[in-house]
C-alpha cells in the first residue's frame, strides 16, 4: 500500500519541508529587523551620552554663566543666589513675564546642567522663581 502512494508521500513531505523553511526564513528576518532597530536606538543613545559627557565634563564655565544671570538683574530681584562647587540654589522674585521668560528660556536652558527643582509662582503681576540645579 505504501508503494502505491510513495510519490504522493514524497511530494507531501517536500511541501512540508518547503513550508517550514519559508516560516523559518520569515521569522528570522523579522528577528533580524527588530535587532537592527534596537541596535540603531542603542547607537543613537550612545551618541547622545558621548555628546552630553563632552558638554558636562569639567565644565568650569557654568558658575560664570550663572553669575552673568545675577549681574543682569537688579538687587531687588535677587532673594538668594548661592553657587557652590557643583550646585546652585537661586531664588528670584518680583520678575515680570519678559524677564522670567528671558532667564528661563534663554539663559538657564542654554547652560548644561541638571535641574533638580524649578518652581515658578505668580504673585500678582510679578513672578517668583526658585531653581536648584547641579552639574
Amino acid at each position: 500500500m505504501l508503494k502505491r502512494y510513495q510519490n504522493e508521500l514524497i511530494v507531501l513531505i517536500a511541501i512540508a519541508v518547503v513550508m517550514m523553511s519559508i516560516s523559518y526564513k520569515t521569522s528570522s528576518m523579522l528577528e533580524l529587523q527588530s535587532e537592527s532597530i534596537s541596535t540603531e536606538k542603542l547607537i543613537a543613545q550612545m551618541d547622545d551620552i558621548v555628546t552630553m559627557k563632552r558638554l558636562w565634563k569639567k565644565n568650569k564655565s557654568i558658575p560664570s554663566k550663572l553669575e552673568a544671570i545675577k549681574s543682569s538683574l537688579a538687587d531687588e530681584n535677587i532673594n538668594r543666589f548661592k553657587v557652590e562647587k557643583k550646585k546652585a540654589h537661586i531664588i528670584l522674585q518680583k520678575l515680570n513675564s519678559t524677564k522670567l521668560n528671558n532667564i528661563v528660556g534663554k539663559k538657564i536652558a542654554s547652560v548644561p546642567m541638571q535641574i533638580t527643582l524649578i518652581n515658578i509662582t505668580r504673585e500678582g503681576d510679578a513672578y517668583r522663581l526658585e531653581l536648584k540645579c547641579k552639574w
